[in-house]
């Protein structure tokens, strides 16, 4: 027995031993005779493609990030390019370097081999995209923002603003990915590359270039006031750029019209032959009188016009011996969707046989439904800085707002089905969106969304147009203000700044204003008394504006004399 035990003794060590053995080589830690495992093969991730602007972009130099993985290479006579990322993955951004032209563009998608055209057109999408300056992107490269969503709806945007603007890619499927074959030589280009020239002679025809292009398409990264994309592919006036061909629609405020459709109208611009057509009027000539700043002599009518820095047309028109105000805001269409949102307003409403300022708050569903909302103004004072906040009750008693067919807005009476009020929206170069109203009894407002005022930098400068009307929409004659910021104060939320008296433009005074008060969205300058340069004391009333984000123009009140002013900023150019 004891010798059998032994036995199982001895064999149970030896298979301990061997298992052991078998356990350590498995962790590397073996012997000399192991062999160990050969490094995975290196991958190679591949992207061709062809970099044209019209023509072909021979001898550049094509350059990738990837989301892992670098690579460069050169293009050939007819613009085409091959690079091999080492270890590369998705997405990559790119960019084409030929003397002084830059482009960029996006390689995106799965696999081992992807197509990336690098193009005018690709250089609009990646800024549509990442929002911002395409070589920004390139520095600060982020995967993560490249996704197959994004870069669709980036895509789409751009088609549709050039398409808008008369030139057409929608035929050729993904900008980035479409067979591209540029002209070169004496080879003639394809379907794309033929778009690509129309590009070209659009932007040479409207006098744009390409960064422009690209800075209005990523919502306009400075934040001032500018044209959208779609007008800075159209022809713009001599000596003012910012005025474009192109259809208006046309807003005149009338005490005693009695009906929407009396006081609405389109414009239709020609910057070629500078004339202007309004609604069942021959064709009228425009004459520059300083820079944006137009006589406009019609059949029947003039009037005096000055164009915003963000294209909207600010001005007065005469007809027989009345004269009104007039707003003129370039045609758009808006779902109602886009309007979904809280927004600001800033208006004259009727009162009695009157007018008097109206402000609040309203914030608008999808389907147009206002769902909450705040009432402000004194009919007696003029003040804006009370509000009462609409009920639930009084909330269900306001109608939708509905699509006019035309890309606008109205509202209907349920029982009449007469259209009580007319709505417009533009969206300017910033992206920003601004409505205006009319309705039947003359009352006119304007929308701003819901956010706040930032204080301007100090040395920035200004010039006004200035024409104020008083409660019966009579004007008052045109003044001119300069002004320029001298401090900001964050904490307070205010800023001062140097401003010239009206029409007096060597007296000067220090003003001070208030961001946000008092609301956000709005400016205050309190009532004040202040020396002016010349010894001279100048009282300042009191007024309120409304910041139309990114229009280059606002609606004041002022309550003390009881007038209401557009103000409209002049080029600093």
């Amino acid at each position: 027995m004891p010798a059998t035990h032994d036995a199982r003794a001895d064999a149970l060590r030896v298979g301990l031993v061997a298992t052991l053995a078998v356990l350590a080589a498995a962790c590397g830690s073996g012997g000399d005779d192991t062999t160990p495992a050969p490094p995975p093969a290196a991958t190679s991730l591949a992207i061709t493609g062809t970099a044209a602007t019209g023509a072909a972009m021979a001898g550049g130099t094509v350059e990738a990030k990837c989301a892992t993985g670098t690579a460069s290479a050169s293009t050939a006579a007819d613009g085409s390019y091959t690079l091999a990322v080492t270890d590369g993955t998705l997405p990559c951004v790119l960019r084409v370097t030929s003397g002084a032209t830059v482009l960029h563009s996006l390689a995106a998608g799965s696999g081992s081999s992807v197509r990336a055209n690098l193009t005018p057109a690709t250089e609009l999408a990646v800024a549509r995209l990442v929002q911002a300056a395409p070589a920004s992107y390139w520095t600060t490269f982020v995967a993560t923002v490249a996704t197959d969503s994004a870069i669709a709806t980036a895509l789409a945007d751009v088609v549709a603003v050039l398409k808008d603007a008369g030139v057409d890619f929608s035929a050729l499927g993904n900008l980035f990915t479409a067979p591209l074959v540029a002209r070169n030589g004496g080879s003639a280009g394809n379907a794309y590359d033929q778009a690509l020239d129309a590009l070209a002679g659009a932007m040479a025809t409207a006098g744009t270039t390409l960064p422009a292009l690209a800075d209005a398409v990523a919502g306009n990264t400075s934040g001032s006031a500018s044209l959208p994309p779609d007008l800075l592919l159209r022809r713009a006036a001599s000596g003012c750029s910012v005025l474009r061909s192109t259809t208006y629609r046309v807003v005149e405020p009338s005490a005693t019209a009695g009906t929407v459709d009396a006081q609405v109208g389109t414009l239709v611009f020609d910057a070629a032959t500078m004339t202007g057509t309004r609604s069942g009027s021959a064709a009228a000539s425009w004459t520059a009188t300083a820079p944006c700043r137009f006589t406009e002599s019609g059949n029947g009518y003039s009037a005096d016009v000055m164009v915003s820095q963000g294209g909207l047309l600010v001005g007065l028109v005469t007809r027989g011996t009345t004269t009104h105000l007039f707003f003129g805001y370039p045609a758009q269409s808006h779902t109602l969707a886009e309007l979904a949102g809280p927004w600001n307003q800033l208006g004259m409403g009727r009162s009695g046989a009157a007018f008097a300022p109206f402000a609040g708050s309203a914030t608008l569903d999808a389907a147009g439904r206002v769902t909450a909302g705040t009432s402000c103004g004194n009919a007696t004072t003029w003040a804006i800085d009370t509000c009462t906040a609409l009920g639930d009750t009084a909330l269900a008693l306001l109608p939708a707002l509905g699509a006019a067919g035309d890309g606008s807005f109205q509202v209907t009476d349920a029982a009449s089905g007469r259209v009580t009020t007319r709505l417009f929206a533009y969206r300017a170069g910033s992206r920003d969106l601004m409505l205006a109203s009319i309705a039947e009894d003359g009352a006119f407002g304007f929308w701003s969304p819901d956010k706040a005022v930032p204080l301007p930098a100090v040395g920035t400068p200004a010039r006004n147009w200035n024409f104020d009307v008083n409660a019966e929409l009579v004007p008052y004659p045109l003044s001119e203000t300069t002004n320029t910021v001298t401090a900001n104060n964050t904490a307070a939320g205010t800023w001062t700044r140097t401003q010239s008296l009206a029409n007096t433009p060597t007296v000067t005074y220090v003003t001070t204003l208030r961001a946000n008060q008092p609301r956000r969205g709005y400016v205050l300058r309190p009532s004040a008394t202040v020396t002016a340069s010349d010894g001279r004391t100048v009282t300042l009333n009191e007024f309120s504006f409304l910041r139309l984000h990114g229009m280059g123009w606002s609606p004041v009140v002022i309550p003390g004399p009881k007038t209401f002013e557009p103000s409209v900023g002049q080029p600093l150019q």
